[in-house]
């Protein structure tokens, strides 16, 4: 259990290497070819902190990324109806609505504007009388959408509740190597990540070959990836190099380049 004080002290550290964002960005995101009629629609969702025992809020975001606009993309919210019970939703950006059908429950937006038009829901649900206390939304939401190349489909992130301001990278140690693993993110994101020493400094880093690796021990005829792509299930599990660390307590942060969702994990490293 994370006491609040060292809580407090990572949402520092995590905010000043928010700042390295720019420079350790997804390189090769954007060299994929354009389809001027091609949408391209993200769909995330963040449990709000809770301000009643029985009351979960949601921000739902749907994102149109792609240079062709997106119609009536449906975003299906799966949950449990014996549990829990649909409160109010409240929309801002690009208009839509909800829909209760033999699918379930569904939010759908009438159109979506090419490079970045976005709609974002604020959701509301209530735990019924009976359920369990952790009662909460557990799958990751589908969607879909039309375009004028056929539209497409996806899956959100997973909608757990994060020990705020972020989501956990957990760790591991087997002998001496550390891994970071985590399954938060969307799948198929690309995640960037860095880590901080135990003084403080904010390190870039690469992916090789399932390890993350510090981006200044690479030289231009062996270098790794800016990133790694999530996996179906928006998980990954890697390796940490620290063959050449020093002692200490060392914090990885991932970022996922589209969702903006952010995981963090702390490792020990011993003599």
């Amino acid at each position: 259990m994370i006491t609040t004080r060292r809580t407090f002290r990572l949402a520092i550290r995590v905010a000043l290497a928010a700042l390295l964002i720019g420079v350790v960005g997804v390189g090769g995101a954007a060299a994929r070819p354009i389809d001027e009629h091609s949408a391209k629609v993200s769909v995330t969702i963040v449990q709000a902190p809770p301000t009643s025992n029985d009351i979960l809020t949601y921000t739902i975001k749907a994102a149109n990324r792609g240079d062709g606009w997106a119609h009536y993309a449906k975003i299906t919210i799966p949950f449990n109806a014996a549990a829990l019970k649909p409160l109010d939703v409240q929309f801002s950006g690009a208009p839509a609505w909800v829909v209760k059908d033999e699918a379930g429950f569904q939010i759908r937006t009438e159109r979506l504007n090419s490079g970045g038009g976005a709609t974002i829901a604020t959701m509301r649900f209530v735990r019924l009388p009976g359920a369990a206390k952790s009662a909460a939304l557990t799958e990751r939401l589908t969607y879909s959408w039309r375009d004028d190349v056929g539209g497409g489909s996806g899956r959100s992130n997973l909608p757990v509740d994060a020990p705020r301001p972020f989501y956990t990278l957990t760790h591991r140690q087997v002998g001496n190597k550390h891994f970071f693993n985590t399954n938060v993110f969307l799948p198929g994101e690309p995640v960037v990540f860095w880590y901080q020493t135990p003084s403080g400094s904010t390190v870039p880093t690469e992916v090789k070959r399932d390890m993350i690796i510090d981006a200044s021990s690479t030289n231009a005829t062996d270098k790794g990836s800016d990133y790694i792509l999530a996996d179906a299930d928006g998980s990954f599990d890697l390796r940490f190099s620290t063959g050449d660390l020093s002692p200490g307590e060392y914090m990885m942060v991932a970022r996922g380049d589209i969702s903006g969702l952010t995981a963090v994990g702390m490792c020990q490293l011993h003599e």
